[in-house]
């Protein structure tokens, strides 16, 4: 469970999943803020570390192997009501699903579209 971290003066709001050490946090922002134009814009990022724990005479030892990372976008006209916002997030939340197993090979299995 993500718990919130800060939020520093660029309204970036910081959040993040203990691990053992602080090697192992999942870490989650968010933002949100409006253009000069007015577009509404929302950015999401999640970083998450694998780990590695080598043990030896008793003394263990955390190494980063590698680090995924998800961003998402969402951009709303000036005038777009809650509920178009609403349904814009409802249907990515939806397509992001493994029961969408089109996309899902996509996303999960290294496939190409088509």
């Amino acid at each position: 469970m993500f718990t919130p971290v800060n939020k520093n003066d660029n309204g970036i709001a910081y959040f993040a999943e203990r691990g053992n050490t602080r090697l192992h946090d999942k870490l989650f922002s968010i933002s949100s803020r409006d253009t000069p134009s007015g577009t509404h814009k929302v950015t999401a990022k999640l970083s998450i570390p694998i780990v590695s724990e080598d043990t030896s005479s008793g003394v263990t030892i955390n190494d980063v192997v590698r680090v995924s990372r998800a961003d998402i976008n969402l951009s709303f006209d000036p005038d777009a009501t809650i509920q178009e916002m609403k349904n814009t997030f409802g249907i990515l939340h939806a397509a992001l699903a493994e029961s969408q197993t089109f996309l899902d090979v996509i996303f999960t299995g290294r496939e190409a579209p088509y």
